[in-house]
């Protein structure tokens, strides 16, 4: 979960028969992770960044690429540390970079349970702007002029999760264009400029890797769950912790709740057992707590629960 917002709407339940003491409930705005729009979901696993060089200097931008992707990756699921590796293999003439077998076989050799591999980058013809003298300071006089050099490009992405049960790669491209600053002492022509491009290209495939992300990272959805709690002073402890979001302990809680003849009461216990699993992401668990609430008594929020907790275990069976 990220960030929560909490309405203070109080409301009775919509019960069948209502006793003396009735149960009510308190409305949560939860913001809910799921995975990304690329189907991978890397939260919680090791991941590896390959990308290939062939000895020439397309292979910086490449490795740019590589940087960047990582870069972005870190800051959405590892809070900014430096826990994604970076590999450089050696391009073969032949070989098939999108094979399961060589996705495999990187797992096995980095130890890491994701492998992003950037395929092979195929450019464009570049375009060289106006060469003019670079404003900046400058080290010495091959550094005095600058020129934008643009040049299109298109990536390919190989991903193996070698955690998640489909068991197969996913291919994802795209393309953009690229704009780098080529530095030059102020005598070289427009074909110069160009074919000069490539070792400028470095922080261009960062921007590029950042942006290649995007399908990769998170997606974040708002949900509104109710918690049930009673005027009791036995309820006030776990409808404090799920306030706070403490599911854990707000499970612990309810499950002090159960021992009660009052089946209304266990039910709607069982409801809550049940919603604190869902956020805790043990979607099976909340379903058999669930189905006890049901057979207990039929709580009119159950059939919104349920349909939530089916949603995740059908995404967590594909």
């Amino acid at each position: 979960m990220k960030t929560y917002a909490i309405s203070a709407a109080i409301a009775a339940l919509a019960l069948a028969v209502l006793p003396s003491c009735s149960p009510k409930f308190f409305s949560m705005d939860v913001e809910m992770r799921y995975p990304s729009s690329s189907g991978l979901d890397l939260a919680g696993k090791s991941i590896a960044v390959a990308y290939l060089d062939d000895g020439t200097g397309k292979s910086v931008f490449d490795g740019g690429l590589a940087e960047g992707l990582a870069q972005r990756l870190e800051d959405e699921y590892f809070g900014g540390e430096q826990e994604i590796g970076i590999f450089r293999m050696e391009k073969r003439a032949g070989a098939e970079y999108g094979d399961k077998d060589t996705l495999v076989n990187l797992v096995m050799d980095t130890g890491r349970d994701v492998v992003l591999l950037i395929g092979e980058t195929e450019f464009g013809e570049p375009e060289a702007g106006v060469n003019e003298p670079f404003a900046g300071t400058f080290s010495n006089a091959d550094s005095a002029y600058v020129c934008t050099v643009k040049m299109p490009f298109r990536m390919t992405l190989y991903a193996y999760d070698s955690m998640d049960r489909r068991d197969e790669v996913l291919s994802l491209s795209g393309s953009g264009s690229s704009r780098t600053l080529v530095f030059n002492d102020g005598g070289a022509d427009a074909k110069e400029l160009s074919a000069g491009v490539w070792k400028f290209m470095g922080p261009a495939g960062v921007r590029a890797g950042q942006q290649a992300s995007g399908s990769l990272l998170n997606v974040w959805r708002n949900e509104s769950h109710a918690v049930i709690y009673y005027d009791m002073s036995s309820w006030e402890a776990p409808s404090e912790a799920a306030f706070n979001y403490e599911w854990k302990e707000a499970v612990d809680l309810w499950m002090q709740l159960l021992d009660t003849g009052n089946i209304q009461r266990r039910a709607c216990a069982e409801y809550d057992i049940a919603l604190g699993c869902y956020m805790l992401g043990q979607y099976s668990l909340a379903e058999k707590w669930l189905d006890r609430a049901d057979a207990d008594y039929i709580i009119s929020l159950s059939g919104a629960l349920r349909k939530r907790i089916e949603e995740r275990m059908n995404q967590a069976a594909l």
